[in-house]
């Protein structure tokens, strides 16, 4: 839930040390969620399109996500929610009614289905932890709540509350204590009862009605509210084909751990966006430990972790990489993170704010006017021709392992377990700025962090021959790289940018032609110059040596030059 973390995000203090892993992930048991099995992460990864519209999500899927390959779209909440301007109305619901200020049930119907014609899941974001309060009022949809009343779906008696008093309940303020945390309610918001057997079924039949729909999986919203023994009966009683993943964000010291949900779903690693930013933000920490970026650095195993660099809550909060912060600085970030071996990647896109309770703006993403990156709507990051093209870039290389890891020695207490080098192909040293890896014989991704360009020769697995810069583009007319032979290339990467490439793009025959024809014209036209270059240094010296015979024989002297 976004305010919850609003005001327990402490971890600004953790960011360089990996705390927030190292605190949370100490003990974990073995048993994990086994819809696991059935892989969510490696060559896949979703995108959260943020308050989008069902219309504009649906043309998304049609028009970009699924030739670009995006495996699924996280949408928000899509039952009725309270009436409000601000963005965290949509997470204050009062119904289970299919209408939103993002659609209606018709809409809904229709996106899910034309998502899932061009290949793209849709995940729901579900709301079932607290309900709309602490006043009463009308829903978007004409649902009246009040006093802990919700339509004909919930009475106070299914709500937490106080001993005796079903009008009341506790409120949530001490994260050191479980049960607080658990069974009060949170913000004012009246806290549901989801371990009680009735409550459970009306919101399993709510997330078994989406599944119906064609929903593909769900994101449950502020899971470390909810018990995890009661969580377990409730979706006992969901699809078990129906993908989960839940939000379980937690600080240091406080008493709910991830490792207790699972073996429900996989679970949001926050501390990746953190440690993996502080990487980038600070100078020269590039380095080799990044080798192992991971499990090892405290973080949950990598089957069960979703990961991203930040997503809405903690854009508006403490997360040190957001499209606003450092634009080049979060698309390296995205890339490293799309290029990377662990967990399932979540991408976000966002739209512009300037304070951290704005709503959505009005105008749709596909208007009359196309309104991504227009610097006052919508931010569209996932649109970013770097971070776009290494969605393909990961179901390309797929689990392939990491190789040839190249970056600067770091601390002497982390130990790597990755071999790993500290020079280039040519032996020169990386300097905590720059950064190189492989995945198998399958792609390699370089970064520079440096404020100059970066000319480097990269030794690969990869087959001889040419392959597209996807950071800069993916079209048939893609910038390209070569590797060699002897499985090599040398690049010169732009300053603040990356460089990958990928066995799954290559430019097209036509193209290189043209390149090659380019190539061979250029060595032409050099040689053309020096050889006119050339007869006019021979002319210069035979005037010269003419008019010195001259002065020295004092007589005329003729010479002809053959044309």
């Amino acid at each position: 839930m976004a305010l919850t973390k609003a005001r327990v995000l402490l971890a600004a203090t953790a960011f360089g040390i990996g705390i927030i892993g190292y605190a949370t992930h100490a003990s974990q048991p073995s048993d994990t969620f086994p819809g696991n099995t059935f892989g969510r992460g490696p060559g896949e990864a979703f995108v959260q399109l943020f308050l989008w519209k069902w219309d504009d999500i649906a043309k998304e899927c049609e028009d970009f996500l699924s030739p670009k390959g995006y495996k699924a779209v996280q949408i928000s909440p899509p039952s009725e929610h309270q009436i409000g301007v601000s963005w965290d109305a949509q997470y204050r619901p009062v119904s289970f009614k299919l209408v939103s200020r993002l659609g209606n049930e018709t809409q809904f119907k229709s996106m899910v289905s034309r998502c899932k014609a061009v290949g793209v899941d849709i995940y729901a974001d579900i709301v079932v932890n607290q309900f709309a309060g602490p006043w009463g009022g009308v829903g978007i949809g004409g649902t009246q709540f009040k006093d802990r009343t919700f339509g004909d779906l919930f009475t106070p008696e299914d709500f937490h509350h106080l001993p005796g008093d079903t009008s009341t309940n506790c409120g949530v303020d001490d994260y050191t204590n479980e049960w607080n945390i658990q069974y009060c309610d949170l913000l004012g918001m009246p806290d549901v009862c989801t371990e009680c057997p009735a409550t459970q079924q009306k919101i399993a039949d709510y997330i078994n009605y989406l599944h119906s729909l064609g929903v593909a999986g769900i994101r449950i919203d502020a899971a470390k509210h909810q018990a995890a023994e009661g969580l377990q009966t409730l979706l006992d009683k969901i699809n078990p084909n129906l993908y989960r993943f839940l939000e379980v964000f937690v600080n240091y010291n406080e008493a709910v751990k991830p490792s207790e949900y699972f073996k429900l779903g996989q679970i949001t690693e926050f501390g990746f966006g953190f440690n993996l930013a502080s990487q980038f933000t600070n100078p020269s920490h590039l380095k080799v430990d990044l080798a192992d970026f991971g499990e090892s650095w405290g973080m949950m195993p990598n089957g069960q972790a979703v990961v991203f660099i930040d997503n809405h809550d903690s854009q508006r909060s403490d997360a040190p990489l957001t499209y606003q912060k450092n634009e080049l600085l979060y698309v390296m970030a995205s890339v490293f993170m799309l290029g990377w071996n662990y967990g399932y990647p979540k991408v976000m896109s966002s739209f512009y704010f300037s304070d951290t309770q704005e709503g959505p703006p009005d105008v749709s993403v596909h208007g009359p006017t196309f309104t991504c990156g227009d610097g006052i709507n919508w931010v569209c990051e996932h649109r970013w021709p770097a971070i776009a093209n290494m969605v393909h870039f990961r179901k390309t290389v797929g689990d392939a392992p990491i190789t040839h890891f190249t970056a600067r020695h770091g601390p002497w207490w982390k130990k790597v377990v990755t071999p790993t080098s500290q020079h280039d192909a040519n032996g020169q040293p990386y300097n905590g700025n720059i950064l190189s890896f492989c995945r198998g014989d399958k792609g390699c991704v370089a970064i520079n962090k440096q404020s100059l360009q970066w000319t480097v020769t990269l030794q690969t697995d990869l087959p001889a021959g040419d392959y597209c810069d996807v950071s800069r583009g993916d079209g048939d007319d893609c910038p390209f790289v070569t590797v060699g032979e002897d499985g090599k290339t040398t690049i010169t990467i732009e300053r603040m940018s990356t460089v990958a490439f990928h066995v799954g793009k290559r430019p097209t025959s036509a193209v290189k032609m043209i390149a090659n024809d380019a190539r061979l014209y250029n060595q032409s036209f050099v040689l053309a110059v020096m050889s006119v270059v050339g007869v006019m240094l021979a002319s210069a010296g035979v005037v010269a040596w003419v008019i010195r015979s001259r002065k020295e024989n004092d007589a005329p002297q003729y010479v002809f030059l053959a044309a």
